[in-house]
């Protein structure tokens, strides 16, 4: 009898939980503002590929904070998620969509986004075996696993690095199937890490991954590396930024940008982009090269000629966003929050009033200069607008 107690005291426990989070999740979901897309110039269906996390806050009481999610163009607040959801919700839209989609696949994974590439009819993974297990940080062994989407086969195998590293970090990856491209982070037995590309056959991976090209010695540069955010991994172009530190005391310094270059996948070799005077950008985008001069209220876009470097000057793209050309970075990428997709150039920024900031969303075409959308992200009701600050954390594009 005493174990059915148990059980019945159980289920009552789990239910009063459910029903309180419930009621619960229901006054805080109200207790945030209905968000909105203010166009003011363009069509609104540009914004369609454009998804978003980002924090709305009341300025005037910073611990009422919320996560709100842009998709498909409408907002939803994570509390207004489902249970089980809200407890799987991760940080990272890419990753998000994984778990939903390919939920036993991302069992004993690391949830790190730059870990996963994908075709039409596979899903690529490729982490160290120190991300999901601390303890074997000193280990060169990778895992690869390759999800056939529709009879969701997966193929798993263990690869060595084959590297005298002490730690090894797969900072990105990128597919011309069958080859499989990895840009690692090893430290050595020097003090600066040195980042090198792998190649791997998917169709032999046994075979192992062969080194072909070490960016710290080609770049010349001990400097930081950065990788600049593509949502089409499939280019053949890798843009790659340095970033040089200079320390001031002993809690602070400075950061400068040093070099701009791009990893040519089809030959292995590394091009010297030229640095304007003027904050530069660099961009890729169906297998072509663009290079950004940062004036004022606009950007001079460039399309350079990889045989010999010559660059032609496409246009001058206007922008309403005051901090234009200023950087974001999340993941150790560039180009958070400004990348170019199919011929149109998207960025946002944010305005900022005495209380409180909006962020401002912009897309270009980058041939004709046209711009395609210009607008906000405000309250419903405009009361609203001074007292609540939007933050924008991630910023990224559905290719599809």
């Amino acid at each position: 009898m005493s174990k059915y107690i148990k059980l019945i005291s159980l289920v009552l426990f789990i239910a009063v939980a459910l029903t309180g989070f419930s009621l619960y999740n229901a006054q805080t979901s109200s207790a945030h503002p209905e968000l909105k897309i203010v166009t003011s110039e363009g069509k609104p269906e540009y914004v369609e590929p454009v998804r978003m996390l980002g924090f709305v806050t009341d300025s005037q009481i910073y611990t009422d904070s919320s996560t709100v999610k842009f998709d498909e163009g409408d907002f939803t607040y994570i509390e207004e998620f489902p249970f089980f959801k809200q407890l799987d919700f991760d940080y990272n839209n890419k990753i998000n969509d994984l778990i939903t989609d390919y939920r036993s696949f991302m069992r004993s994974k690391s949830r790190r986004p730059e870990h996963y590439t994908e075709t039409e009819q596979y899903i690529i993974y490729s982490g160290m075996e120190s991300d999901v297990h601390w303890n074997n940080y000193s280990s060169s062994q990778m895992t690869l696993s390759i999800l056939d989407k529709e009879t969701e086969e997966e193929e798993t195998h263990s690869i060595s690095l084959n590297n005298e590293g002490s730690y090894n970090n797969i900072r990105a990856a990128y597919i011309d199937y069958p080859q499989l491209a990895l840009l690692v982070e090893t430290y050595g037995p020097s003090d600066n890490p040195e980042n090198i590309v792998y190649t791997l056959n998917l169709e032999n991976p046994t075979e192992g991954v062969t080194e072909v090209i070490n960016l710290t010695e080609e770049t010349g540069r001990t400097d930081s590396l950065y990788i600049g955010q593509l949502y089409d991994t499939s280019e053949r172009f890798i843009p790659l930024q340095t970033i040089r530190q200079t320390v001031i005391s002993d809690y602070d310094y400075t950061e400068e940008i040093s070099g701009y270059f791009a990893d040519y996948t089809e030959t292995q070799e590394v091009i010297d982009i030229p640095m304007f005077e003027e904050r530069t950008l660099l961009f890729t985008d169906n297998n072509t090269l663009y290079v950004g001069k940062v004036l004022e209220d606009s950007i001079e876009l460039y399309e350079m000629n990889e045989e010999n470097q010559d660059m032609s000057l496409l246009g001058t793209i206007p922008s309403s966003i005051p901090s234009i050309g200023q950087e974001e970075y999340v993941y150790n990428f560039f180009n958070q929050n400004m990348t170019i997709l199919d011929g149109k150039l998207y960025a946002y920024g944010n305005e900022y009033t005495e209380e409180a900031s909006s962020p401002i969303l912009q897309i270009t075409d980058i041939e004709t200069q046209e711009t395609l959308f210009d607008g906000t992200i405000e309250p419903k009701d405009s009361t609203d607008k001074n007292t609540t600050d939007i933050k924008v954390y991630d910023f990224s594009l559905d290719p599809s």
